[in-house]
């Protein structure tokens, strides 16, 4: 249980947690009860590592089964995957992933399964953005902030392992929480010298010679001026609603949200939108019943992650982190009866500095996070240039459960954007969550790595984001390379 603000843990309790007194000094007289004291310790620490524990508060979180060294791994009946499924969780590092299994209060997924982390910087500099990380995933080279699968000096089309996937024979497809044509879908099926340029990258994506089998997530408003309906001739199935998915067929365009589709904490005011979990699930399916003898390459973006930190919403970040849980739980478990399936696991980059634990207090009081119903961007629709400072007061009594000072009324009142009024409102909740955050853009911190399969040993230690698509296109022979060959005359700009 979280502790009253007014009475943080004391140093005696973290004592008596391990069975010691802090009034017996650790020296002359007492010498033999230390050694009996260290000796304990010692044992409880062993125990922990060879069970497998992670300890929150008190809570000691037991695996549900033992560990595996993923750079190590058992043998798999068949020694190259035909399968490759690659998880991106935008903005997930490593606070954000740690602050999920606090909320959860039990390991996550990926847990059993750390195999390194990834370096993350951009061409043009040391803090990347989505569009230079998706680039670097998926193309394997570095590119400049903002640019989508092009080269940073001639602005030509990078291929992308996708799409040698694709031109070689494998089925393919793209799941996005966020709009289809967004900058982690966009740099594994489109090239465009700036990743703004979204309805350009949704027109291409439709028409590229090498076209994804599956395209879901949001992004209506991009598919403009045609585009729609040229999907549509050229054979795609078109779906808007969460029921459609049972009984489509491939090829699908599933354009669930005019932009980006609601967020888990809020999913009921959307009913009509599938979830990352049944995007990923029904996909899968889909690819399973196509029975490509080579196999398919699945690209799945948890981007509610990053949107929600640039946000300072901690409460609506962790919940898309448990529905990447959720999916990640399925995807193992398919792994695991398809011992041909490659699976890894990383984000493109930090995002917010995020931290738990601030303004010198050890402490972190979660219910503040787990009692908000609503996210701060609809919280900020709704009051984004108000002065009445009762709807104000009211809106957070009623959907972060909080009553907020009048200076933070004032805060909010005062907030002149979106993204102001967002973090405003975030940092109310944040602060008494004992929630920090040191930057409302990325970071340049390194990323976690986790994967599964055939082929894993291959991705252990720290490594560059780059390096992800290079290994990936030795251990199952795709030719990038070819791809940007042909795609030399390709314009990458309206």
């Amino acid at each position: 249980k979280s502790q009253d603000p007014q009475n943080s843990m004391s140093y005696r309790g973290e004592y008596e947690r391990v069975g010691m007194s802090e009034d017996v000094p650790l020296t002359g007289d007492h010498q033999p009860k230390r050694l009996q004291q260290i000796f304990v310790c010692a044992v409880l620490v062993i125990v922990s590592v060879l069970i497998g524990v992670g300890i929150d508060r008190g809570i000691i979180f037991l695996m549900e089964e033992p560990q595996y060294t993923v750079c190590s791994p058992p043998s798999f009946s068949s020694p190259t995957p035909k399968n490759f499924i690659f998880v991106v969780g935008d903005g997930n590092g490593p606070t954000a992933i740690t602050l999920t299994r606090l909320m959860k209060k039990a390991p996550l997924v990926v847990d059993g399964y750390f195999a390194g982390t990834v370096r993350t910087a951009s061409d043009d500099s040391y803090i990347t953005d989505s569009a230079a990380a998706a680039t670097a995933l998926a193309c394997g080279i570095k590119t400049y902030n903002g640019a989508v699968g092009v080269f940073p000096g001639n602005l030509s089309a990078s291929g992308s392992i996708m799409e040698a996937a694709k031109s070689q024979g494998w089925s393919t497809g793209i799941i996005t929480t966020a709009f289809v044509s967004d900058a982690t879908p966009a740099g594994f099926t489109a090239h465009s010298q700036d990743r703004s340029y979204q309805s350009f990258i949704a027109a291409q994506q439709v028409t590229s010679p090498y076209p994804a089998d599956i395209i879901l997530g949001g992004g209506r408003n991009d598919f403009i001026n045609g585009t729609l309906e040229l999907a549509i001739e050229r054979g795609y199935n078109f779906i808007d609603h969460a029921t459609q998915l049972a009984n489509v067929s491939l090829p699908v365009l599933g354009l669930f949200a005019p932009e980006r589709l609601t967020y888990d904490i809020e999913k009921e005011l959307a009913p009509h939108q599938p979830t990352l979990l049944e995007m990923t699930k029904r996909s899968i399916e889909l690819l399973e019943e196509q029975n490509n003898p080579n196999g398919f390459f699945l690209l799945v973006e948890a981007s509610g992650i990053d949107t929600n930190e640039h946000s300072w919403d901690a409460a609506a970040a962790y919940r898309e982190g448990l529905m990447l849980d959720k999916t990640m739980e399925y995807i193992m478990n398919f792994a695991k009866k398809n011992e041909d399936t490659l699976v890894l696991v990383t984000a493109d980059h930090e995002t917010s500095g995020i931290s738990i634990g601030r303004d010198y207090s050890k402490v972190f009081y979660p219910e503040f996070l787990e009692a908000q119903t609503r996210s701060t961007s609809t919280m900020g629709e709704l009051l984004l240039g108000s002065k009445d400072r009762e709807l104000i007061r009211n809106t957070l009594k009623t959907y972060a459960k909080i009553d907020i000072t009048e200076d933070e009324i004032t805060k909010i009142e005062q907030s002149p954007t979106k993204w102001e009024i967002r973090i405003a409102i975030g940092s109310t909740v944040a602060s008494r969550a004992r929630i920090g955050f040191t930057t409302a853009d990325h970071t340049g911190v390194d990323v976690n790595l986790y994967g599964y399969g055939p082929g894993m040993q291959n991705f252990c230690g720290n490594i560059e984001n780059t390096d992800i698509p290079s290994r990936v296109a030795q251990i199952f022979g795709w030719n990038t390379f070819a791809i940007t060959e042909s795609l030399v005359d390709l314009v990458t700009k309206p």
